[in-house]
């Protein structure tokens, strides 16, 4: 046998099981808060002993929990689904919201842990993880556990992730585990066991620091009563740590966070420790390589990076090294290599993720400290060595067959296509034992401890695993690693998760089931640790707005025009909702066509509405106003618009206030697929008010609120840029041929523009085309007018930083200013004349001519801030 051997009367444990709960009545006090809870026989309960009673831990929070009343939990209950809803806690952060499974469902019962206990759990990973530690350096340098025979040598080099291109690469500060996290679960006995471990980039503690922070909210007294360890500790560890593996810039290293991006499962946690720890959060685009340095991408040219706390898997980390295709830094592992910039974990980290490891284990600790497991893995055999191999199909089936080469997709968003054999047949295990052994390994399985849930509004048991993080120690003396076996720090708790049955394998955290705050439970009173404390330095502090990406600026670019995009949309497609169901037919509504068009030029419904010979080909738009609305196949769509407009929204999730991110998340919200089954005009009328609200909250915490940087300047670039073009566009679709204009189409653009009530306060019910013009066009006073977006967009503009040194204007200095100047020159005589075929020529004018400046604006912008390039320069003349 290979691995950790489990005791010996767990199996029988395993055959004795019985799905239905204990008929025993649980002695319990009358009022408490456990009374309606019953456990499940020949499993270890986490609340009750065998004799029913309730365990000691638990008493003082079942006394607390059992003095509030059941609608004040109910209260409290709705407190922890708003603080998750409203926070978009979600395990794939670009998901779709109604997606429920990609959702954070916590459970406001914490799992707790004594202090005793928690204490030898904690040796025991300490321990875990020097011997990993230990491994990786062996397996990436001198490889004596592979000549002596403590491991295969096949074992390893046939595994697909074992690199040539991470050898040489010296681990940063000397370890080559800065994080490790290990899935944990109780034996019926109550022993604890590891069901795998997380050398890669593991992931899950920010989740367990947001949980923390709803429960703990939501249950304050209770939280402080039980004198519960604090998580801070684990995170000042972490940025200690991390700024300790700064070797080129020791006083103040840059540190980032290269994550792999919205469409990773991790991109929320990401974002979110960003922002607690005060890391730049960055992607693999965001990353270059010049001179033998790591340079990030930023407003002021290229930074040179010093520390990656890696949050991207490997696969595909160094294209030009490990020859993959897609996101990847291209000679990224040449600098580690040369020491100019430290990752942790290191490169190659990963590969002792794998089950194939497990099974080794025991005789790698004794090899390499000499001693046994404090705290062992669940019994594993490898397919690849005969003994085992014959133990492994004696035992077919009542063991879990799983790869023994833990593998990963490029981008890490998806697990394998096999991971585990839980649903096959005794034949087909066997069938893939006798095809390729080596790639299988076999564990036993190990019932899960069971705990209360709270289930509309009954208390039943599930089942639970603890996925629990360490971080290397920085000693207090040197500011370096630690290499003795106390050198990690352990979270006090972890991420608790729950599921329906006791023996499901181990999956990604929530996909499935649900999730605990875990409390490691104190004798004494807890010391309050703080983040903030650990901050203050005697470092020279410092402002440098340049330090934001280049990325990050265009994204703040983007969600500027997503939402004056969706802005405007949503103000067409009320105007023409409210006039397919007034009182009037819509074909006598002399408006309309006008509005229709200027809608169609929006892409908001299909360009043949615009043309009256087309429009009678179509179905009448009463019908199809409907699917226009919500068409996701639609790029112009509102329901298109919004999507975009929260994905940018998630791409700068870092950068917001969680204020500005509840009102993208209720953007979202509003266009839930549910809200549009058997919904008529009118609720779509309504649908769009609500979206026209939510959007204004968000303009107006933007004005109030966001902070004069670049951040806020690119996104006042973007909805200047998108709002002119969207006035002009509206100009021109409704007041270009005289024909067409009458008092009904003049009251529709101004209510379109939000310059109605303007109007009327002004010029009283006397509608004048010129006075309309004025309005909407040079007035600067008004906030909807062309040429204040015009002011404020060269405003903006003219703040940001100048990278190259001239004599002259930039490029988009000029065209801003030129745009500006255009609209200031205007006159009101001239937009009104009318050419041979009764148009208004200098409306057609001016259109054409910002329909020409501001795309060049963008370019220019874009090539100087965001792609790094100059000008386009054509090299030759094509007659």
């Amino acid at each position: 046998m290979n691995g950790d051997r489990v005791n010996p009367d767990t199996t029988s444990n395993q055959q004795q099981f019985q799905t239905s709960v204990s008929h025993a009545s649980p002695a319990a006090t009358p009022g408490r808060f456990f009374d309606g809870y019953v456990a499940p026989a020949n499993l270890y309960d986490e609340i009750r002993d065998a004799n029913g009673l309730v365990r000691p831990q638990w008493l003082g929070i079942e006394e607390s929990l059992g003095r509030l009343s059941p609608e004040v939990f109910q209260r409290r209950l709705q407190q922890i689904r708003r603080f998750v809803h409203q926070n978009g806690i979600v395990f794939s952060s670009y998901g779709d919201p109604d997606d429920r499974k990609n959702h954070l469902q916590l459970d406001p019962i914490p799992q707790l842990i004594d202090t005793a206990t928690w204490k030898s759990i904690s040796e025991g990973l300490k321990q875990r993880a020097m011997v990993y530690d230990l491994l990786l350096a062996d397996l990436f340098g001198a490889q004596t556990l592979l000549t002596t025979g403590v491991i295969p040598p096949h074992a390893v080099f046939e595994h697909p992730y074992f690199e040539p291109a991470f050898e040489d690469v010296p681990p940063a500060g000397g370890k080559f585990l800065h994080f490790y996290a290990a899935e944990l679960v109780r034996s019926p006995q109550g022993t604890w066991w590891v069901m795998s471990d997380r050398s890669d980039a593991p992931g899950g503690s920010g989740f367990a620091l947001e949980n923390r922070l709803a429960i703990s909210r939501t249950f304050p007294n209770e939280f402080r009563d039980a004198n519960v360890h604090r998580l801070a500790n684990y995170f000042i560890e972490m940025k200690d740590m991390l700024r300790s593996l700064g070797t080129t810039n020791r006083s103040s290293p840059h540190v980032v966070m290269l994550t792999a991006g919205t469409g990773s499962a991790s991109y929320f946690e990401d974002a979110y420790l960003a922002q607690y720890l005060n890391i730049t959060l960055v992607e693999s685009s965001d990353l270059t390589v010049r001179r033998n340095r790591v340079m990030l991408k930023t407003l002021g040219g290229l930074i040179p990076i010093d520390v990656i706390y890696r949050r991207q898997h490997c696969v595909g980390l160094d294209p030009l090294e490990q020859g993959t295709v897609g996101p990847g830094i291209a000679g990224i592992l040449q600098v580690a290599r040369s020491g100019n910039v430290a990752i942790s974990n290191p490169a190659g980290s990963g590969i002792v993720e794998s089950p194939i490891f497990m099974t080794f284990l025991p005789r790698i600790c004794q090899a390499l400290l000499g001693t046994d497991l404090k705290l062992p893995g669940v019994a594993s055999w490898w397919g690849g060595e005969p003994e085992s191999l014959k133990i492994i199909r004696s035992r077919i089936d009542e063991l879990e067959l799983v790869a023994a080469y833990r593998t990963r997709t490029q981008y890490g968003s998806k697990p394998p296509p096999i991971s585990g054999t839980t649903n096959l047949s005794r034949e087909e295990k066997l069938t893939l034992l006798e095809k390729s052994p080596h790639l299988w390994c076999a564990q036993e399985r190990v019932l899960r401890s069971s705990s209360s849930v709270f289930n509309d509004g009954a208390l039943t048991p599930e089942y639970l695993s603890l996925r629990t993080f360490l971080v290397a120690k920085t000693s207090s003396v040197t500011g370096q690693l630690n290499a003795a076996e106390d050198g990690y720090t352990v979270m006090p708790g972890g991420l608790s998760r729950v599921t329906d049955t006791p023996d499901e394998p181990i999956q990604r955290p929530f996909e499935g089931g649900g999730v605990k705050d875990c409390w490691v439970i104190s004798d004494q009173p807890v010391k309050q640790l703080s983040l903030l404390e650990n901050s203050r330095s005697d470092n020279d502090t410092h402002r440098d707005e340049y330090y934001l990406s280049s990325r990050t600026a265009d994204n703040f670019c983007w969600l500027g025009r997503y939402l004056e995009r969706c802005d405007a949309t949503a103000r067409l497609v009320r105007s023409v909702l409210r006039r397919l169901t007034g009182e009037t037919r819509p074909s006598e509504v002399r408006e309309l066509p006008s509005l229709v068009r200027a809608l169609a030029a929006e892409g908001g419904v299909d360009a043949g509405y615009a043309v009256p010979e087309l429009r009678r080909q179509l179905p009448d738009l009463e019908k199809t106003i409907t699917d226009c609305f919500i068409d996701r196949k639609e790029p112009n769509s509102l329901r298109s618009l919004v999507d975009q407009f929260y994905y940018v929204g998630t791409e700068v999730r870092e950068r917001l206030s969680s204020d500005a991110w509840r009102i993208v998340q209720h953007v979202r919200e509003g266009f839930r697929v549910q809200r549009f089954t058997n919904t008529d005009l009118a609720e779509h009328t309504e649908i769009t008010n609500e979206l026209l609200v939510d959007l204004a909250a968000l303009s107006g915490f933007i004005s109030e609120s966001m902070t004069r940087t670049h951040g806020f300047r690119f996104l006042n670039i973007g909805r200047r840029i998108e709002r002119t073009l969207q006035i002009i566009r509206l100009v021109k679709n409704c007041f270009l041929f005289k024909r067409l204009i009458n008092d009904e189409i003049l009251v529709a653009t101004l209510e379109v523009a939000d310059s109605l009530m303007t109007y009327r306060s002004r010029y009283q019910s006397h509608l004048d085309l010129e006075n309309v013009l004025t309005l909407m066009l040079i007035d600067e006073e008004n906030p909807r007018s062309l040429a204040f977006q015009l002011a404020s967009l060269n405003q903006s503009v003219q703040a940001l930083p100048l990278l190259t040194k001239t004599k002259s204007l930039a490029t988009h200095q000029r065209l801003s200013m030129e745009a500006l100047h255009v609209a200031r020159m205007l006159q009101m005589p001239r937009l009104c004349e009318l050419d041979d075929e009764g148009r208004h020529s200098g409306i057609q004018e001016v259109c054409t001519e910002m329909e020409t400046i501001l795309p060049q604006l963008s370019i220019s912008i874009s090539n100087q801030y965001f792609i790094h390039s100059g000008p386009i320069h054509q090299m030759n003349q094509i007659d």
